[in-house]
């Protein structure tokens, strides 16, 4: 009798956790640059835009990869790389001072070591 291997519903349940946790960080951080754009600063609302654009995408990219690591696992890692790449880049916007972002980081780069980890 063959035995299927049964998969782990924890890249679901990181993905979703990390969408949660992306809201606040982008949001927050669109906020503070719109702030600053009232000082007449392009720079500034520009940024803000980039970051709103990186959150939503990231946001995204939590949400579907969990939904496709319940079937397509390796695909869901890729997408959980490339959200946890965006997730860097946006660390490094806020200087490494955003602790939501830390957080979704954190999830992402599990949720993906799972999907790569676990059998199909």
């Amino acid at each position: 009798m063959e035995t299927k291997s049964q998969k782990s519903i924890a890249p679901l349940i990181l993905g979703i956790c990390g969408a949660i946790f992306s809201l606040p960080s982008f949001l927050c951080t669109s906020c503070v640059s719109a702030l600053l754009s009232v000082s007449n600063e392009k720079s500034a609302n520009a940024a803000g835009g980039v970051i709103l654009v990186m959150g939503i995408i990231q946001l995204i990219g939590g949400i579907v990869g969990g939904v496709l690591s319940l079937s397509k696992t390796k695909v869901a890692g890729i997408i959980f790389v490339a959200s946890s790449i965006i997730a860097l880049i946006g660390l490094f916007v806020t200087l490494f001072s955003n602790i939501f972002v830390w957080i979704v980081l954190i999830l992402y780069v599990i949720a993906a070591i799972i999907c790569f980890v676990q059998k199909v």
